[in-house]
């Protein structure tokens, strides 16, 4: 039966007609360890354990098996287990080698310098996991909606450093403060000291009075201040 332990898990011999150690069992156990920890996170997933030799010959084991792997935050490449027994006391080190491929968010033509990413724009694919680098996106809501930093081909992967929030405003770039008191509209000039979003508040510094101020975007480069 296998069983939970702090980082390993455990199963104990139930079968005493054999004097040699059987290793199908201990197999097993880290194929489904692989699997439950895998939980989908990989697209064909593919596992293979390295068997060990033939002719190695261990007296069955008379207390549990504790199979520890040796990196459990680990979900691909090369794995190690160690397998050990009390009683008798022996222990050796199982590998696997696990493969498959991950989801990224690639375009779907090309994308202009500042343009705001649309559904259209990209699709889901999936490539070796290896190729996968750490900022890549993966997921087509983080993307839809962003505004590209700089102009991105047709199918490239996304990552993180392509893109930004849809700003309208920049920081340190001039804006429009517009203030409404009643029918009278006043607008005067000033500048953003935070990069801000549709409907964000974001600080500003009113270029005439020389004082901060907090104001909501609007509109492109225009500021209300209530």
């Amino acid at each position: 039966m296998v069983t939970a332990l702090p980082s390993s898990k455990a199963f104990a011999n139930s079968d005493n007609s054999q004097a040699v150690q059987d290793f199908s069992r201990i197999y097993q156990a880290i194929r489904s360890d692989i699997e439950t920890k895998l939980d989908g996170h990989l697209h064909q997933a593919k596992i293979d354990i390295s068997e060990v030799s033939s002719r190695l010959k261990l007296d069955r084991c008379q207390s549990e098996i504790t199979i520890r792997d040796r990196r459990p935050e680990k979900k691909a490449g090369r794995k190690t287990y160690e397998v050990r027994c009390e009683s008798p006391q022996w222990q050796f080190y199982v590998t696997a080698q696990i493969t498959g491929k991950l989801p990224v968010v690639k375009t779907t033509r090309a994308i202009l310098k500042q343009a705001v990413i649309r559904e259209q724009d990209v699709k889901i694919d999936y490539i070796p996991y290896n190729r996968v680098r750490r900022d890549t996106i993966i997921d087509l809501e983080t993307v839809v909606g962003m505004r590209a930093k700089r102009a991105i081909g047709p199918n490239s992967t996304l990552t993180a450093r392509q893109l930004q929030p849809p700003y309208l405003v920049f920081e340190d770039q001039p804006v429009n403060i517009v203030t409404e008191i009643g029918n009278i509209r006043v607008e005067s000039a000033g500048m953003a000291l935070k990069s801000a979003t549709l409907n964000q508040q974001v600080p500003v510094r009113n270029l005439s009075s020389d004082t901060v101020i907090k104001g909501i975007v609007i509109a492109p480069n225009t500021v209300k201040v209530p």
